[in-house]
């Protein structure tokens, strides 16, 4: 925020107070010259409060974040692996059947049509 500062005003109430022209002068420019540095309402107002830090994640909040992110990295790490183990134990149970359960019934089914036909 820029505030304007009226060196000629400033100086010639300075004069109407006994101040000689030369020393108001440069008071006013001085003053003039440093308003730059004057603190505003702006200013503080864009200014981080307590309130702000406090809401802020602090290291320690962190931390626990990380370490909670890595436990449950770790968690489907090992959901994967058991997913990849009941994969295999159900391709070697589909192995299995048709290893065994199929030439079985191949069997009784070849057993039940010949015994079916011997009749005839």
């Amino acid at each position: 925020m820029n505030l304007a500062f009226d060196t000629l005003t400033a100086a010639k109430k300075m004069e109407e107070v006994g101040m000689e022209r030369v020393q108001a002068e440069v008071i006013s420019h001085i003053i003039a010259e440093r308003q730059g540095d004057i603190v505003t309402k702006a200013d503080i107002a864009d200014m981080v409060t307590k309130a702000d830090i406090a809401d802020m994640v602090t290291k320690t909040e962190f931390a626990e974040v990380k370490t909670d992110i890595a436990v449950l990295k770790e968690s489907i790490l090992a959901l994967k692996d058991s997913v990849v183990a009941v994969k295999e134990n159900g391709d070697r149970h589909w192995k299995l059947t048709l290893t065994f359960v199929v030439p079985t019934l191949a069997v009784i089914l070849a057993a039940i049509v010949g015994f079916g036909t011997a009749g005839l």
